[in-house]
């Protein structure tokens, strides 16, 4: 996603946006959530507001487009830094399919595979 971005949005990005990502990862990897609220972002809004845009920009993982209603259900992304910076990008889609009972979860290698 980041490449998609002019260069000006990503050098701003990264310079003002992803030190405060970064710090509150530290202070989660602490422990510190276990005893007070640390910052959580929530989307709300119309159909067809930018609400899926809001997100992709957020967190750099492509959430599916199309016609009508495409991401019609709540989503929560949780995004987090490797603490290896060479290990590579890493994540799972679980949701619970409709009527049936406990998790479904898909393991994913790359954002553009969401």
């Amino acid at each position: 996603m980041a490449a998609d971005l002019p260069p000006a949005l990503t050098v701003s990005y990264h310079e003002k946006v992803r030190p405060f990502i970064d710090l509150v990862d530290g202070l989660r990897a602490s422990g510190l959530d276990r005893d007070v609220t640390l910052p959580s972002v929530v989307v709300i809004g119309d159909q067809s507001t930018g609400k899926s845009s809001c997100l992709e920009a957020i967190s750099g993982v492509q959430l599916p487009r199309g016609t009508g209603v495409v991401t019609r259900c709540p989503l929560e992304l949780r995004l987090k830094k490797s603490q290896h910076p060479e290990s590579p990008w890493a994540g799972c889609i679980r949701y619970h399919p409709e009527g049936q009972d406990g998790e479904t979860v898909d393991k994913i290698d790359s954002p553009e595979d969401v």
